[in-house]
């Protein structure tokens, strides 16, 4: 039931559309957003756009059942990381040994076109499904993920969700979340011919990064979830001083915290906090401070093995593929985090695209998984919204 010539077609004119970010505050997903609105809409589908912020929309295409069954959300994100670095047309979708390349093949404009044409073999299929199947496009993903949050507050219902991630049609169960710490020393300024006469916030900041690097990553290394893995952190940033001959009387890191399932951004803080008071052992006037940046306080996802959606994907995929798929914990983050956490549903990450190929500079997706894997998603479809509550 799934015409390849149609899905391949579709990934095409997607990646074709821009919608590249550019740091935090840019996007431009309203392009692709209004094409898939008005092919959803002729469809046949309830079509909605959510205003996540100006030019950047959600979009939304809802298959309605008759009712009383499970509804499925099946969600991807609109837009792509910059093509600066690309070896290959970014935006050409050209088909070359069995791929298509360009600027989102595999993340993931590649599986929303097999989402998409999923949902319209389902309908055109005339299926009666009791559930309500939903397309739901996200603007926002590889920034703050600002669209994913938007949508899963919105008031939407659903009862499990596929989030279309690349995995290489592995399941995952689960993935970290994510927070960015800033630690700021505080000194005083003094001429760098009297240092004595100053106090050194870079020096202070250097005995913080030792407790980080010795005592605090003990800590964590013993912390281990069975799928995950230990929490992680990684200092990104450094800066301290403005001229060699001043004592610096400030310095600032920020941190890469990422957190496994039953800690928080709050828990982060309270920890460092308080492995931090161990600085007061070796220097009694030390200033510092530790705060949360805003934008980014990621949640992790963990959904559990027997759950209905990752059991229904499982012998799905193995039914049309021969494949045993593999279940496990992905190293990103994603908009699964937000769906699982807010709207309090069984979320599965499971796509066609390869990690590998995401940002790449020749970024492409094979057709065989890709078709594997809409035609999987047409058979969930019909699985899950038949089954009656």
């Amino acid at each position: 039931m799934i015409n390849e010539s149609k899905l391949v077609e579709l990934t095409r004119k997607l990646i074709s559309i821009p919608s590249p970010v550019r740091g935090l505050d840019y996007g431009c997903e309203e392009e692709i957003a209004t094409y898939l609105y008005r092919r959803l809409r002729d469809s046949g589908f309830e079509v909605q756009l959510q205003n996540v912020s100006e030019g950047r929309p959600n979009i939304l295409g809802i298959l309605r059942g008759e009712g009383g069954g499970y509804n499925l959300m099946l969600n991807g994100h609109l837009d792509t990381i910059e093509t600066e670095g690309m070896t290959v047309d970014p935006y050409g979708g050209e088909v070359k040994d069995g791929r298509i390349y360009g600027r989102g093949a595999s993340d993931m404009k590649g599986a929303l076109a097999a989402m998409v044409v999923a949902c319209e073999a389902a309908k055109e299929s005339n299926i009666r499904l009791k559930g309500d199947v939903i397309f739901a496009g996200c603007a926002d993903e590889e920034g703050r993920g600002s669209g994913g949050e938007y949508l899963a507050r919105s008031g939407l219902r659903a009862d499990m969700a596929i989030v279309g991630e690349p995995t290489g049609l592995s399941l995952g169960i689960a993935h970290k979340g994510l927070t960015f710490i800033e630690i700021k020393t505080y000194g005083k300024a003094a001429h760098g011919s009297n240092p004595n006469l100053g106090k050194n916030a870079i020096l202070t900041m250097n005995k913080i990064i030792n407790i980080l690097n010795t005592k605090y990553l003990e800590r964590l290394n013993s912390r281990k979830h069975p799928v995950l893995g230990a929490p992680t952190f990684n200092i990104g940033l450094i800066e301290g001083g403005y001229r060699p001959n001043v004592v610096p009387d400030s310095c600032r890191i920020q941190v890469d915290r990422r957190i496994i399932p039953g800690e928080d951004y709050r828990s982060v803080l309270t920890e460092l906090n308080e492995i931090l008071t161990e600085l007061r052992a070796d220097d009694r006037d030390a200033e510092y401070q530790v705060e949360a940046i805003d934008w980014i306080k990621c949640s992790p996802m963990e959904t559990p093995k027997d759950a209905l959606i990752v059991k229904t994907v499982k012998e799905n995929l193995k039914l049309i593929s021969g494949i045993e798929p593999e279940i496990g914990g992905l190293p990103y983050w994603c908009d699964a985090g937000s769906i699982s956490n807010i709207m309090r549903i069984p979320t599965l990450v499971f796509g066609p695209g390869d990690l590998e190929q995401a940002h790449s500079s020749t970024e492409s997706i094979d057709i065989t998984k890709l078709k594997i894997y809409a035609e999987t998603i047409l058979k969930t479809i019909i699985d899950i919204c038949s089954i009656e509550r």
